[in-house]
């Protein structure tokens, strides 16, 4: 994996038992989809991106969650983590925690926003 340094440490950020997403802890949850379908979703985003975030649940560590669709003829971009967990209990796909923790700041959103001194090469 390039562009990454590997810090096995970061497992002891995990919390000792799942906790619902209504519970906070210091990582964040982010969902990650297969490769191709989308890209991942985030519980939460800066507001803005940078040190006037004003957004007091967000945290750069994400405790990476993998969301698999029951049947692929389903699927559908999911926008963000209450869709996720709507359609979880619906059972149209599949929640699983790893102990993957990944400690990166969120630099810029969709909408634009980004982070004082980033540039976004595209």
């Amino acid at each position: 994996m390039g562009g990454v340094t590997y810090a096995p440490r970061l497992r002891d950020a995990i919390p000792n038992c799942p906790k619902p997403p209504s519970v906070k802890t210091a990582p964040q949850r982010v969902y990650k989809v297969p490769p191709g379908e989308q890209d991942a979703v985030f519980a939460s985003v800066p507001r803005p991106p940078g040190p006037q975030n004003v957004d007091p649940s967000y945290s750069p560590l994400w405790l990476v969650y993998m969301v698999h669709w029951k049947d692929p003829a389903h699927a559908r971009v999911l926008t963000g983590e209450q869709p996720i967990l709507d359609a979880a209990e619906r059972g149209g796909l599949t929640i699983k925690r790893t102990d993957i923790v990944i400690n990166g700041r969120i630099v810029a959103t969709a909408s634009g926003g980004s982070a004082p001194g980033v540039l976004i090469a595209r």
